[in-house]
């Protein structure tokens, strides 16, 4: 995760001239062309971090008599390919405005792939399908389950994942288990709103938690860029 540092992952920092030198830093954790710090195959990100970056948020025109669809998860392909890097959205409720089945992010282009639950709608899924944007079921009910998604996705051959927010994701698969390190570039600017999200949320829930970490790795990059590695102390998964 790209922080500030108060602990801000979206806001006017991105304007800043203290932001251009942490882009690379940020970049080369795992999306840049070549070797990367982590051999991922899939970024996951929450709704919100997808509506604000990639679809905004108008609702998807959907087909209300579509044809009923298959029952169970969808590959186009019979599968993820070998080389493809994943971006993973999680939506509970399946609304999402996609255009086409990839997005563009820092010079490449990336297949999408959506986690809903059972709970949505034979027009979104009908919607996806058109688009052959892949699905997985991961929850019976109105919220995802993340070691489903977890699971599912080891299965396919996906074993190596980066998380990449927003807040509420990210602490709850930290809570759950789910994450072995945390990646921070931090960018040498202060946000100072406190409407912009932070680095973990509990969405709003008068909640306190906390969780330790262990320092793993330090270094200081130009224009006062800092790049931490934490180990999670709490993975209980091994999903590396």
């Amino acid at each position: 995760m790209m922080i500030t540092v108060d602990g801000k992952i979206n806001g006017e920092f991105f304007n800043d001239p203290a932001y251009p030198p942490a882009i690379p830093v940020f970049r080369e954790c795992f999306c840049t062309e070549g070797e990367t710090r982590y051999p991922c195959q899939a970024g996951v990100f929450g709704k919100n971090t997808i509506q604000q970056n990639y679809t905004g948020y108008d609702m998807p025109d959907l087909d209300e008599n579509a044809p009923l669809v298959p029952e169970g998860d969808f590959w186009p392909n019979a599968g993820p390919a070998d080389n493809a890097l994943w971006w993973i959205s999680v939506s509970n409720s399946g609304n999402l405005n996609w255009q086409g089945n990839t997005i563009e992010y820092a010079g490449r282009t990336f297949p999408v792939l959506e986690v809903i639950t059972s709970n949505a709608s034979n027009a979104y899924k009908a919607y996806l399908r058109k688009l052959e944007i892949p699905y997985l079921i991961c929850g019976d009910d109105k919220r995802i389950d993340p070691k489903i998604l977890v699971k599912k996705l080891k299965d396919a051959g996906i074993d190596c994942l980066a998380l990449g927010g927003g807040g509420m994701i990210n602490w709850d698969w930290i809570k759950r288990g789910l994450c072995d390190e945390l990646s921070l570039t931090i960018c040498p600017v202060g946000e100072g709103n406190s409407e912009e999200p932070s680095l973990f949320s509990t969405g709003g829930k008068n909640i306190s938690e906390t969780e330790s970490f262990k320092l793993k790795n330090v270094e200081v990059h130009e224009g006062g860029v800092v790049y931490l590695q934490y180990e999670c102390p709490n993975s209980d998964l091994g999903y590396k």
